[in-house]
């Protein structure tokens, strides 16, 4: 019998063995992966058989969920960003001393969408009236039971949420109260959302009925309200202002010194803490600024019956007259409706300083002489 030395006696062996069909590198593709869930870590560990070690695995094709990867160790981490049903092939390679045909495994993974509160806002309760609201869940999966709780923050006394979602009750606080919704499954997923619940009456603006403005006199108007819960923010929902009037956001104030006359017609929007709106339509009426239209007085007689009226234009009547400065003729006066009369006694020149004073506490000044002729 020939003897081969013992060296190449064993590279022969190992070369069989490496051949040998029943030692062909394998990837186990016999196994189901655990379902993922979006935005929640994952990882499971591929395996491989025969071949040498060490393995190395890398995606080969198909679709991986954005987020995963496989890596070289054979593991398949991250955290998926899409759910799906997603399909593909990994690659497995083993040493390069045996350098065996590599193989590759299909496998076929589920991501859930991230289970959430679908809920954004409950509706507005009214203190000491009965309440009942629903929260909804977004993307649950059939076959599971959910259970709802409060994981911080509070409800509004008097309110209670129960396993299954319903929030009840009768609220004895006005407020605006934030509390963390949790959903949840057995042992599994789960998902939360900051939530908003107001209580109070409704928000209303009052019966808007402004009050006349005059051109150059101080103005301000202030809206009223009810219910709502304070703050308020202020805006000008339609139209305008007239020139030198505006809103105060924070209080709803119109004010400030109007320098054209006319009527406008605008709209207040208000908007409480927890988001409601409340509008209302007002007229705003802005008059000429007042002013004396009577430039000269006709002249009067002595022992004759006398009458003249002062005129004034622009500002909001009635109009108050009254002489500040100067001195009738004797047995003459000025009546506060501005009618000059009487049956003067004795001739002269009597200047004269006029003033006119509106409803709206505008003034206006005029001087005039009245000349008395001897009969």
């Amino acid at each position: 019998m020939r003897r081969f030395p013992q060296a190449l006696l064993g590279l022969a062996m190992a070369a069989a063995v490496a051949v040998s069909p029943s030692q062909a590198l394998d990837i186990n593709e016999e196994v189901t992966l655990p379902d993922a869930e979006v935005g929640t870590f994952y990882s499971f560990q591929l395996e491989a058989e025969e071949g040498c070690l060490p393995y190395r695995f890398s995606f080969s094709s198909g679709r991986l969920p954005a987020g995963l990867q496989v890596t070289p160790e054979g593991e398949l981490v991250g955290s998926p960003a899409e759910a799906g049903l997603f399909e593909f092939y990994v690659a497995v390679d083993d040493s390069p001393t045996c350098a065996s045909p590599q193989s590759q495994g299909r496998f076929t993974l589920r991501v859930l969408p991230d289970l959430a509160v679908a809920s954004s806002e409950l509706p507005r309760a009214r203190p000491g009236a009965p309440s009942r609201a629903r929260l909804e869940p977004l993307n649950p999966e059939e076959g599971w039971p959910l259970r709802w709780s409060v994981r911080g923050g509070t409800l509004p006394p008097g309110l209670t949420l129960a396993e299954d979602g319903t929030v009840a009750g009768t609220p004895t606080q006005v407020g605006l109260f934030t509390f963390v919704a949790r959903v949840e499954e057995p042992f599994r997923r789960f998902g939360e959302r900051d939530l908003r619940l107001a209580v109070s009456d409704p928000l209303a603006l009052g019966a808007v009925a402004p009050a006349p403005g005059e051109v150059g006199l101080r103005y301000r108007f202030q809206p009223s309200f009810s219910g709502g819960l304070a703050p308020l923010s202020w805006a000008l929902e339609r139209g305008t202002l007239p020139p030198g009037l505006a809103l105060d956001a924070a209080t709803g104030a119109i004010a400030g010194l109007p320098r054209e006359a006319g009527s406008f017609s605008l709209s207040l929007m208000a908007t409480d803490l927890a988001g409601e709106r409340a509008s209302a339509s007002l007229l705003l009426r802005i008059v000429p600024k007042l002013a004396i239209a009577t430039e000269a007085l006709p002249p009067a007689r002595v022992g004759r019956p006398y009458g003249a009226r002062l005129g004034s234009q622009g500002g909001l009547g009635p109009v108050r007259w009254r002489l500040p400065r100067g001195t009738l003729p004797p047995g003459v006066r000025l009546k506060p409706n501005g009618l000059l009369q009487g049956t003067p006694r004795a001739a002269g020149t009597y200047p004269l300083l006029v003033e006119a004073r509106d409803r709206l506490g505008a003034r206006a000044l005029a001087s005039l002489v009245l000349r008395v002729e001897a009969t």
